[in-house]
């Protein structure tokens, strides 16, 4: 992460787009005003409390949800408002074309569309890492199959609930004590409604049963099976020699 980031613009990318921590940087340098607006529509559509009976979720927690939400949008709109305002104007241009200039090329992916020439870092890589840094996605993708497995990770609320850890009333206290971009689960520890043991343990059932980021790019239709079986593979040989050469450089360095 870049010096001078504010924990609090830290802490709405991660409210926003899910994003694992080695990702934020990214999407800082890269998110514009009408992406994150697309973004913020779609996660506030997921979230609103109003759709809680069709989306199969606990109103008090999308309730939380949507107030993190929103407030998590206020903040990167002024972060990336504040960041457009002192680019230099040549860099403003190539951000943003003249109008007869992008409907020439509308097809062509945009600053926040592109994919990865560089080759792959030399680094252990998420999978969706791996794919992007591969050039088998766009960047664009990527955070779209991120949301989508965020869509897929069952409630935390319900599956306390469930388990008897904690009552409705108690869900109800930690969405309204909850603050900005805290993890319902965190919340509940700080305020001695779960054990850290109970906490890892529901976050550890909603890791198995969230669906896998692959299942997106082949159901989506961007990869056969076969193609990210293949990837699958690849990824793991990759993660396994970064693993090595880490291990090399710490032991030339001791």
């Amino acid at each position: 992460m870049a010096p001078g980031v504010r924990q609090s613009v830290v802490v709405a990318v991660r409210t926003l787009f899910g994003v694992h921590d080695s990702e934020i940087q990214a999407v800082l340098d890269q998110i514009r005003p009408v992406d994150l607006k697309q973004v913020f529509r779609k996660r506030a559509l997921e979230s609103h409390p109003d759709r809680a009976r069709v989306l199969g979720k606990c109103s008090e927690e999308l309730a939380g949800e949507f107030r993190s939400v929103a407030a998590a949008y206020d903040i990167l709109k002024r972060h990336v408002g504040a960041r457009s305002r002192s680019l230099p104007q040549s860099r403003c241009a190539q951000a943003a074309p003249p109008a007869k200039t992008r409907s020439a090329h509308a097809a062509r992916p945009t600053a926040t569309d592109h994919k990865w020439a560089q080759g792959l870092p030399k680094r252990h890589l998420r999978i969706g890492q791996y794919l992007y840094y591969s050039g088998k996605i766009s960047w664009r993708v990527l955070i779209q199959a991120l949301v989508w497995q965020g869509q897929q990770r069952p409630c935390f609320g319900r599956l306390a609930e469930g388990w008897g850890y904690v009552s409705s009333e108690d869900i109800r206290n930690i969405l309204t004590h909850r603050r900005l971009g805290e993890a319902i689960g965190e919340a509940a520890v700080r305020l001695g409604l779960l054990t850290q043991y109970q906490r890892d343990a529901v976050v550890g059932m909603q890791k198995r049963m969230q669906r896998r980021l692959g299942d997106y790019f082949v159901e989506s239709g961007f990869l056969s099976q076969k193609e990210m079986d293949e990837i699958v593979r690849k990824h793991r040989q990759h993660n396994f020699a970064s693993a090595w050469i880490g291990d090399d450089r710490k032991r030339r360095a001791a």
